[in-house]
Order: structure tokens, then sequence, then C-alpha cells
């Protein structure tokens, strides 16, 4: 007498036989077909709200450096005069106090 077949594998995992998988049944009225389709497209638009939102929200993040970057030039476009100065008299200072330092050794 042969035992009776299992569900499962030796290694405890259910067997994929495509024999015993329950096929969807296809509906044979026109209402009943646009129904599903109907569906499908409810499925559809809520996956495709969620991918814009999230294609929106990707955008903006993307757009930051770009407003950054031009933010930057502008920036230095009208106060690069002062800017300059700013880092050539901090500059002076760096090189006078390393100057008085060597001397001073």
């Amino acid at each position: 007498m042969q035992p009776a077949p299992s569900k499962h594998s030796a290694n405890g995992v259910a067997d994929f036989n495509p024999n015993t998988m329950r096929k969807k049944e296809i509906p044979t009225s026109t209402d009943a077909k646009l129904e599903e389709i109907i569906e499908h497209l409810r499925r559809m638009d809520k996956r495709d709200r969620m991918r814009m939102f999230g294609a929106s929200i990707k955008g903006i993040i993307s757009i930051i450096p770009v407003l950054v970057f031009l933010w930057g030039a502008w920036y230095m476009y009208q106060n690069g005069d002062a800017v300059l100065q700013k880092i050539a008299a901090e500059a002076a200072k760096q090189a006078a106090q390393v100057s008085k330092s060597l001397l001073f050794q």
C-alpha cells in the first residue's frame, strides 16, 4: 500500500501543481465583463495616483539643488565684491598671524 500523496514536499514547502490551482472564472455576460474591466481600471487608478504623488515628491526634491545653485549664483552676482573683500581680509589676518608665529620661533 502506497502512502497518500502529501500536499507538502520533504522540506515542508507546499508543492506547486498548476493542475490543482483554482482558475478564475471568466465572465460570460457583457455586463459582468464590463464590471471586471471597471474594477481593473479602479485598481489602476489608485496605483497611478500613488505613482503620481511619489513622482511629484521626487520631482520637488530633485529641483531643490538646482534652486540652491541658482540662488548661490545670484547671491555671488549681487554681493560678490563684499564676499571677496571679507575673504581677502581674513586671509591677510591669517597670513599675518603665521608670519608672526614664524618670526618668534
